[in-house]
């Protein structure tokens, strides 16, 4: 796998099968649900507003800047760590040219390097070890990565984005059990941030089958638990469209939707996108749910209204469905 292949699995999510391999990178909003089962265009592609605005390393997880008046030494050699560290990936992420990976992958060997020499002579700072254990995510060495962030929750049990991390790794190898249990314990620690609510009710949704057979859930309990998290990452974060798009989608995988508030929450996602093409693909996501609440012309006219060549197979589709 190339350098950037690798950078990239912290990024965008993958999907397997649940037995004994990686299931998705919990680390990002995916969208797969209604989009695979009903639209059958450039719905999915046109419509994955996940870029990468939520990876849980540069929004959700703002560790309280040092007072440089008062650092050590040992803390102005992390500040260094961390700024090489963000310089890195941000090169990674930029660069498309193969020559520039491979100086890349001997600046990450050097500071992976540079992160074992501080460890060792610090090996108690659970913020060095919640960085070398992101960086060690991102280059896909997740088995490693875990025992960092298992040597950081035994320091420090108290830590939400610790929770979080040993959370992503359980969900990835399947163990949703023991990531459900991370992950509600990372929203008790800290409530007021969106990504923890959106990746409990991710979790939710996954492994839902396994949930319901394992007799942990009933249908009704896990519906409802699973939409108030997408409902409450949506409500903490109302400037993400990532989250507001999920909540939106989520009422398609409850067995009792209720249609009202899912045609509130579409139109909410439609006064956030921009395009032609993400509007048009909204109005008929509306146009689906008046279907549902049993008002066909209200439907029709939506659907009627879209005129992006893109969505054409969607709106026949649609039409098809109206009485």
């Amino acid at each position: 796998m190339e350098l950037k292949q690798i950078c990239k699995l912290a990024i965008f999510p993958h999907t397997s099968p649940f037995a004994n391999q990686r299931l998705i990178r919990m680390d990002c909003p995916t969208h797969h649900s209604y989009y695979q089962r009903i639209f059958h265009t450039v719905f999915i592609t046109v419509l994955v507003f996940a870029i990468c605005s939520c990876t849980t390393d540069r929004i959700y997880e703002v560790e309280e800047p040092l007072n440089s008046g008062s650092m050590t030494l040992g803390e102005h050699k992390l500040i260094k760590l961390q700024k090489d560290h963000e310089t890195i990936f941000k090169r990674i992420e930029e660069s498309d040219d193969t020559t520039k990976f491979s100086n890349l992958e001997l600046n990450i060997r050097n500071l992976i390097t540079d992160y074992e020499s501080y460890l060792t002579e610090n090996p108690e700072d659970v913020f060095a070890l919640i960085l070398y254990g992101k960086l060690l995510r991102k280059i896909d060495r997740l088995d490693d990565a875990q025992l960092v962030f298992l040597k950081a929750n035994s320091l420090n049990p108290n830590l939400a984005v610790v929770k979080q991390q040993l959370g992503n790794y359980h969900a990835e190898i399947g163990n949703y059990e023991e990531a459900l249990g991370y992950f509600l314990i990372a929203v008790q620690l800290s409530p007021d941030t969106a990504i923890y609510p959106y990746q409990l009710g991710e979790l939710l949704y996954q492994f839902r089958d396994l949930f319901l057979s394992s007799g942990m859930f009933n249908r009704d309990t896990l519906d409802r638990q699973m939409s108030i998290a997408f409902a409450e990452s949506a409500r903490l974060d109302r400037a993400n469209i990532d989250f507001q798009f999920r909540y939106a989608e989520s009422f398609y995988d409850l067995e009792n939707p209720d249609w009202n508030t899912a045609l509130k929450a579409w139109e909410i996602v439609g006064n956030s996108v921009k395009s032609e093409v993400e509007i048009a693909a909204v109005l008929l996501h509306k146009a689906n749910v008046l279907t549902k609440l049993n008002l066909p012309e209200k439907a029709r006219e939506i659907i009627n209204s879209v005129t992006a060549p893109e969505l054409t197979e969607s709106k026949e589709q649609l039409l098809k469905q109206l009485p």
